[in-house]
């Protein structure tokens, strides 16, 4: 009985301390682990490193959450895997994780923390493997006493500055971090994009090229309910979001854009085909980008024709009069 009763016990003190999807430390394990190194290395040298798994709510609204839940568990055998297990790590909630790296001087940290952003990496589900990338913010334990919440401080400041700049990248902590924490008024690229008014789109630079991101005004803009069915519609392909009876003179017009002026942003006016079977006029401004994980992509914000006719007559004083022509 008190073999049985200190098994169970010893049950539960693991499972209040790993986290169940991917058998990783939670936050309460995390804590306790780094927190008891620390104390017992405190002349030691270390790094902690906070990383968070870019567009994870994309993922899960694009393919479902037992999707997002593989990508999850992906990422924490990949962390195992390039960090190695002697080291403290975990899932701090949601999409974030944590690595202590014990015994680690600066040069040999900050080593393994591009080595891990530079991997590719990807997971599958249902038989089809998908990209991802995560950004990564960390900061160095000199054997001064630093407490484990300065610590997290300094790593989730670092880990925001990177988010702030487009993600899919690493920072160490910097003490000008801070300010760019306190002057951001806490909005992120996530937040930013889902408020826009206008509709965002990411594609490859392709003549078929794949839809990599868009917002939710975008989503709005097709008259679709989500982002699944936005994908479902357009069959994940961005010439499809064109009416067919634009598609051929968008198509060429874009590539001949590219080929003129290959850098700098364009502008034209097409009809987008929506889910309701509606056609709408549309304005978009658009330009071609390099990206490290997709090579070239085109990054384009749409605004709903009508609409824009609309604030014209309005700002002209004819809005009583109806929609201005179109060379207006």
């Amino acid at each position: 009985m008190v073999g049985k009763v200190a098994a169970s016990q010893g049950n539960l003190t693991y499972m209040s301390q790993h986290d169940v999807l991917t058998g990783l430390l939670n936050r309460m394990g995390l804590d306790k682990e780094i927190a008891d190194w620390l104390q017992a290395h405190p002349d030691s040298h270390g790094a902690l490193v906070s990383l968070d798994l870019d567009g994870f709510k994309f993922i899960n609204d694009l393919h479902g959450h037992m999707a997002g839940d593989e990508a999850l568990r992906t990422l924490a055998r990949d962390l195992v895997e390039s960090f190695g297990h002697e080291q403290i790590i975990g899932r701090n909630g949601g999409d974030e994780f944590v690595v202590f790296m014990k015994d680690a001087e600066p040069e040999a940290a900050q080593a393994a923390v591009k080595a891990f952003s530079n991997k590719k990496k990807s997971f599958t589900y249902d038989g089809e493997t998908h990209s991802f990338s995560v950004s990564i913010g960390y900061t160095f334990y000199r054997g001064d006493g630093m407490p484990l919440s300065r610590l997290f401080h300094e790593s989730d400041t670092a880990l925001y500055a990177v988010k702030l700049r487009g993600r899919n990248h690493y920072r160490a902590y910097e003490p000008s971090m801070e300010s760019l924490n306190r002057t951001s008024l806490g909005f992120n690229l996530e937040t930013i994009t889902k408020n826009l008014p206008t509709a965002l789109l990411v594609s490859e630079a392709k003549p078929d090229g794949k839809i990599l991101f868009v917002n939710k005004t975008m989503v709005e803009m097709l008259e679709c309910r989500n982002i699944r069915e936005f994908m479902e519609f357009t069959q994940e392909y961005a010439p499809n979001v064109v009416c067919p009876c634009d598609r051929e003179r968008m198509t060429k017009m874009v590539w001949e854009q590219t080929v003129r002026e290959p850098d700098r942003p364009h502008c034209m006016t097409y009809c987008v085909h929506t889910v309701k079977g509606r056609d709408k006029q549309v304005f978009a401004i658009w330009r071609q980008a390099d990206n490290v994980n997709y090579g070239k992509v085109f990054y384009a914000t749409l605004i709903d024709g009508h609409f824009m006719y609309e604030e014209l007559a309005s700002s002209d004083g004819s809005a009583e009069g109806g929609t201005p022509n179109r060379d207006s």
